[in-house]
């Protein structure tokens, strides 16, 4: 897969070409195109910068909707939520001037960039991997690669590819322009009208690209979890693979791996979460299929908290806002209203590029039941990939935690600035306000009557309260890992570890604005 740098590059690229005006890096956000505005056979109207087209268009703003549907409502003067059942392309839907309106209020709105942003690289992570499967592993010509199926579709940058001598830009560039001259094809993508965008890609993927060759990842920098017989754990995939589905079963089928499964609309952001929501349940649960819906909620008869491995997993996403439904793990394979699947290649029981893998992706394993798809009896998730994630991803997490707990929106990009820090004034004086009715106004600036509310004040290690969930958060935004946001927080382990103490006076809340 791309490196984050390089998705980036790909990124500035493709906006450049599409809505940039050919300057590298710029976009349009508010791109909206009537039916037939570009060619003959665009029967519906184009969204965004990526100029989503028909099926794509409609997946961007469901995607919208999907990401804060009161937001959406509030925006939707024109019904457009009615039409994100219809096929807009089937129907030739050509919006009338209200119905424009919300569209671009829709997509230039915060929810509606970010949407943009995500649908584009959740996409290009695909073409990269099927690049990458069929083609070549480096950067220049995926790049290439990716602008092209992007402009043309599938089978346009395979008639490319393939009839290419090799994956040198210069000869990616030569089996373009044979379309110039071959006139046997509708999608001619290298035709004289696209052929100033295919310079752009190939001078910007020259000049931005970054070809340092990174170290490929393996099985052993892979942490997976899920529940055991006992309780929900932590394992190296590597270890686990070998010592427990490295031999031959007795039907003579090698167990190990046959699938992985994603969880649609999740973020950056919600990955963090994911495990930082986890991390609380491992250790504590017992192993119940029966008892599997008390994942975060204790059993009223024994005080304790069951799961079994799907249920812990789906559970999870779930209480970090990606509401799923306690599949078992054949339903997991099954089902493709929540999930898809990534693709990966399978050896032997062993994913060979695991450069592929997301944390929070379910790896389904070999079980004991021939009746179920694949055999399978067993799932694990991704915890960690190469030993974890940076600062820059606990603060975006901590960022997506905040607006969670007090509504207030702000960019979440992984960067403590002014505006992060006035959310943490915020995140605090909206805990005092839950726990001691301090009846502060929530406006993010830490002040002489916040001070005065905060004097006094602590919490420590066992105490349950609205204080702890904001000491987490905190924490988060500025880096470091309590393992966990809960609503309200419990004083753990994982807090401890992060704060480096069992006790939090007012004077370290301050510290923690700072």
């Amino acid at each position: 897969m791309l490196s984050e740098v390089n998705m980036d590059v790909l990124t500035n690229i493709i906006s450049g070409v599409e809505s940039g005006g050919q300057v590298y890096g710029k976009r349009d956000y508010a791109v909206y195109a009537p039916p037939y505005h570009t060619t003959a056979s665009e029967h519906t109207i184009t969204l965004g910068w990526a100029c989503n087209y028909g099926s794509n268009a409609r997946k961007l703003v469901q995607t919208i909707f999907d990401y804060d549907p009161k937001a959406f409502r509030k925006l939707d003067a024109a019904g457009i939520e009615g039409m994100l059942k219809k096929d807009w392309v089937a129907i030739r839907w050509n919006p009338n001037q209200a119905e424009r309106r919300v569209l671009i209020s829709l997509i230039t709105s915060p929810m509606g960039k970010k949407a943009q942003d995500d649908l584009f690289k959740h996409d290009m992570k695909q073409f990269v991997s099927d690049c990458e499967m069929d083609y070549t592993t480096d950067v220049k010509p995926i790049m290439m690669y990716c602008e092209i199926r992007h402009l043309g579709g599938r089978s346009a940058v395979d008639r490319i590819f393939k009839r290419a001598k090799s994956y040198s830009l210069d000869a990616i560039m030569a089996s373009l322009k044979l379309d110039q001259s071959d006139t046997r094809y509708k999608n001619p993508v290298g035709s004289k009208l696209f052929w100033s965008r295919h310079e752009c890609c190939r001078k910007w993927a020259d000049e931005y690209a970054d070809v340092k060759k990174a170290v490929a990842l393996s099985e052993k920098d892979i942490t997976i979890c899920g529940h055991g017989s006992a309780t929900p754990s932590l394992k190296n995939m590597y270890t686990y693979n070998g010592v427990r589905y490295g031999k031959k079963a007795p039907n003579g089928k090698h167990k190990g791996v046959v699938a992985v499964r994603r969880l649609r609309k999740m973020t950056d952001a919600k990955r963090k979460l994911f495990v930082a929501k986890y991390s609380t349940i491992l250790g504590r649960n017992t192993y119940s299929q029966n008892l599997r819906q008390y994942v975060y909620a204790k059993y009223p008869k024994t005080g304790l908290y069951y799961s079994d491995c799907s249920s812990s997993i789906c559970a999870t996403y779930s209480e970090i806002g990606l509401p799923c439904p306690l599949f078992n793990t054949a339903a997991i394979y099954l089902d493709n209203n929540y999930f898809e699947s990534v693709p990966v290649t399978i050896k032997d029981g062993h994913i060979i590029n695991v450069d592929a893998l997301m944390v929070g992706d379910c790896i389904l394993y070999v079980g004991n039941d021939p009746s179920r798809p694949l055999q399978i009896g067993h799932v694990e998730a991704v915890y960690q990939i190469n030993g974890g994630t940076d600062d820059k991803a606990i603060i975006k997490a901590g960022q997506e935690a905040s607006i969670a707990f007090i509504g207030h929106e702000i960019e979440m990009d992984g960067v403590r600035g002014n505006e992060t820090r006035s959310q943490a004034a915020r995140v605090l004086q909206h805990a005092m306000n839950l726990d001691y009715h301090a009846g502060l106004e929530e406006d993010g600036v830490f002040g002489r009557l916040s001070k005065k509310a905060l004097e006094g004040h602590y919490v420590q290690k066992g105490e349950t309260q609205w204080m702890v969930t904001a000491a987490e958060i905190l924490l988060m935004l500025l880096g470091k890992d309590p393992h966990g946001v809960e609503y309200p927080g419990t004083f753990g382990s994982g807090l401890e570890a992060a704060a480096g103490t069992r006790y939090i006076n007012a004077d370290r809340f301050r510290s923690y604005l700072e």
